[in-house]
């Protein structure tokens, strides 16, 4: 790219996300120069590495030019992220900025996407899930569309609100599957732990000893123990 007194270059921040994201290196795709995914060679992408820093920790900081639409994805690793934090640089952003459109491709099924808008002044917003009505002229920062057919999250970023936007993915609120009943009550009356894992008339031939674990509690000093007539049982104990 060759820049010029035309061209508006701005800082945005990206951090939140799952450790098996941090440390991969982002693929920056200009959308607006007649390539997309399907068609796009390595030589289309801008790759962006990670930062373990401290402002703001474990995120990719990258300069970005104003005015594009572009594809971000994390290279090498499945597209299931769940949250994502952009934060503009409330030192150079303006309000007549002109705005970018950023995508953010998902794999696996989302109920909802949510935007929580989090000013420089204070406060929080938070902006609803939006799969109706795709970005426009009269879109604001921290506005977003969801293309559910493409699994495409898409998110205006310019000067109109400033602030960081926390993205949210998830995966059910209203649809979630039911939990499992839990077991039904036990019916019936509670075993005794010395009674025989045999029957009587078993018990009745065989010689069982006190210590001996496999066949019942081996009791303890203050137990009430029931012995019937017909066991054999050795007290093997001093």
């Amino acid at each position: 790219m060759i820049c010029d007194n035309t061209t508006t270059i701005r800082r945005l921040a990206f951090t939140g996300l799952s450790s098996e994201i941090n440390g991969k290196v982002i693929k920056l795709l200009r959308l607006d120069e007649g390539v997309d995914l399907a068609t796009a060679t390595d030589l289309d992408f801008s790759i962006l590495s990670f930062i373990n820093a401290r402002d703001p920790p474990r995120a990719w900081a990258i300069p970005i030019v104003l005015g594009h639409n572009y594809n971000i994805h994390w290279s090498n690793v499945e597209i299931n992220w769940k949250d994502i934090t952009l934060i503009p640089s409330i030192y150079n952003y303006v309000y007549e900025d002109a705005p970018i459109e950023l995508r953010f491709n998902y794999t696996a099924e989302r109920e909802l996407f949510e935007v929580e808008y989090y000013p420089s002044i204070g406060g929080k917003n938070l902006f609803p899930h939006n799969d109706q009505n795709p970005l426009d002229l009269n879109s604001k920062s921290g506005d977003f569309y969801v293309d559910t057919a493409g699994k495409n999250f898409h998110i205006r970023i310019d000067g109109t609100r400033m602030g960081k936007f926390i993205i949210r993915s998830i995966i059910c609120r209203d649809t979630c599957p039911p939990k499992p009943p839990p077991p039904p009550p036990q019916s019936g009356p509670v075993a005794d732990p010395w009674t025989f894992s045999m029957s009587d008339e078993e018990a009745a031939g065989k010689i069982r000893y006190w210590n001996d674990s496999s066949w019942w509690k081996v009791p303890v000093d203050g137990d009430d123990v029931h012995i019937e007539a017909s066991w054999r049982v050795v007290v093997d104990v001093e």
